[in-house]
């Protein structure tokens, strides 16, 4: 196991990727309308991890807070 981590050491180093690709445009219908579903449900003992997690995945730029979503 030791040698398989160091040959890939890149892959298991802790840290997030960089998914390398071209940017992704997505086209909307003219008469699309916007959807909001209900919120997945997450156990109160697990909330705090959640949110912990949600604000370190922003702090790395990887989540960008939308407050104005429709």
């Amino acid at each position: 196991m030791l040698r398989l981590l160091a040959n890939y050491e890149e892959l298991f180093d802790g840290t997030l990727g960089d998914f390398k690709t071209d940017p992704v445009r997505l086209k909307m219908k003219k008469d699309a309308k916007s959807y909001h579903g209900r919120l997945y449900p997450i156990s109160h003992s697990q909330l705090s991890g959640f949110k912990k997690e949600v604000e370190r995945l922003a702090g790395l730029g990887v989540l960008e807070r939308q407050p104005k979503s429709e």
